[in-house]
């Protein structure tokens, strides 16, 4: 073989080599690295409906709270939650030139809202509490709101239902996220003839951009007075005994536990006490969507017209001591110390 045609088969042969080695490297590499998946990219309908993007713009907010006006009054408010969220209602009752005392919470209390909290001590975790147990706390209070509900101890719930029972107002917004702690929301709406329900309302033919945050509408009464249409989220029933059924939902509006359609009251009003089935409302994101903040108008007006101090809570008596009235006890036996007979005679 000629030499010349030697190299040029030797190059040819090295750079088949340098390909065929290429390719395998290349391979190995393209093995290592996964497929882009065909179907990343695909876009499902109900993801993009322009119908439901549409749809979901929240009923928008309008209005303030807003209430009569009359004598100052003392409300002692009662969170589960963060008091920052109760913005809207105190701001509406300093507003209105009401005071206002926070008890429980695990929060802060409003920006600027300080100032107008009398008589209140900043506790372990920076909430505003008023000093001394709840039984001391109404005895100060002219009114309370409570909004969760499950806060409350078996002494707490004497004690509120006794400063009803005075004819204290007594205002509670609860549902089915509060009812965590059921049983002693039950405990205590039970001794006002009511009872909150266990799951939630929801409808899915109208809502306010989700299926549980359902419409309602005022059916009269002072609660319902003015009362168009309501948005509650997450709400819960209430059923009651001889209450006034003030805002309810219709229609389309479900049950969870029983999935069945119906009538469903929202809040009731028994005298002096009101039941709204939804927490949410009093807070920034709610309180003034549709007709909410009428509602919550009404509420605080409730609050605000009932009597002056009206609850004392019942002294109660040292150990060795007697109550008022009643006869002077006789020492122990063999103490050695004179007694009075009931003639006045001493006697050893």
């Amino acid at each position: 073989m000629p030499e010349g045609r030697g190299k040029r088969l030797g190059v040819f042969v090295g750079a088949l080599a340098l390909v065929v080695v290429g390719a395998a490297v290349a391979g190995f590499v393209v093995a290592d690295t996964p497929p882009e998946r065909s179907d990343a990219t695909v876009e499902k309908e109900y993801f993009t409906s322009e119908e439901l993007v549409e749809e979901s713009n929240l009923r928008p907010k309008s209005g303030t709270i807003e209430f009569d006006e009359g004598p100052s009054r003392t409300v002692l408010i009662s969170t589960n939650g963060d008091p920052s969220e109760l913005e809207p209602v105190v701001d509406a009752l300093v507003a209105h030139g009401h005071e206002v005392r926070i008890h429980g919470g695990g929060g802060t209390v409003p920006v600027g809202v300080p100032a107008t909290i009398v008589g209140a001590q900043a506790g372990p975790t920076g909430t505003a509490t008023a000093g001394g147990g709840l039984d001391a706390e109404l005895a100060d209070a002219d009114a309370l709101l409570i909004v969760g509900g499950s806060q409350f101890s078996e002494d707490d719930h004497e004690a509120i239902a006794a400063f009803a029972d005075a004819g204290g107002p007594v205002a509670l917004a609860t549902d089915s996220a509060s009812a965590m702690g059921r049983s002693n929301i039950d405990e205590l709406t039970s001794r006002f003839g009511m009872a909150v329900g266990e799951g939630y309302l929801y409808n899915m033919h109208e809502n306010d951009a989700n299926y549980q945050r359902v419409y309602a509408e005022g059916t009269g009464g002072d609660l319902g007075a003015g009362v168009d249409r309501v948005v509650l989220d997450g709400a819960t029933p209430i059923e009651s005994h001889g209450a006034n059924a003030a805002v309810t939902a219709a229609g389309e509006t479900h049950y969870s536990t029983t999935r069945e359609s119906g009538e469903y009251a929202a809040a009731v009003q028994n005298g002096n006490v009101v039941v709204i089935g939804d927490a949410d409302i009093v807070r920034p994101f709610n309180y003034n969507r549709a007709d909410n903040e009428q509602l919550l108008g009404n509420v605080l007006g409730v609050l605000t017209d009932g009597p002056e101090e009206p609850y004392t809570p019942a002294e109660s008596t040292p150990p060795g001591a007697t109550q008022p009235g009643s006869p002077p006890r006789p020492p122990a036996s063999g103490s050695g110390a004179p007694t009075q007979t009931p003639s006045g005679e001493v006697a050893n």
